[in-house]
């Protein structure tokens, strides 16, 4: 936090909270339909192992401020990238 005044700190928090929100539902978004593929094709989806899923996980996320939106056309229907194939 670089900011002097309390006030302006604590909105730094909220939009740090807002962004963290948004990580965890997006990378939540990504673990369902990485569930629904595995179902789809066949393996067994226990869901008492669903407790052991973290969607808090960041390493994807590029915090460095750098984006690269150079393939839009490989978005889905539902704007999102497809999943990876082993």
């Amino acid at each position: 936090m670089r900011r002097k005044q309390q006030e302006e700190q604590a909105e730094a928090a909220r939009c740090l909270t807002l962004l963290t929100n948004c990580v965890l539902l997006w990378n939540m978004v990504y673990m369902q339909e990485v569930l629904q593929q595995l179902q789809a094709e066949g393996y067994p989806v226990d869901e008492a192992h669903f407790e052991y899923l973290l969607p808090s996980r960041y390493e994807h996320i590029n915090r460095l401020g750098k984006y690269s939106f150079e393939n839009p056309a490989q978005a889905g229907p539902l704007h999102r990238r497809p999943l990876r194939q082993p």
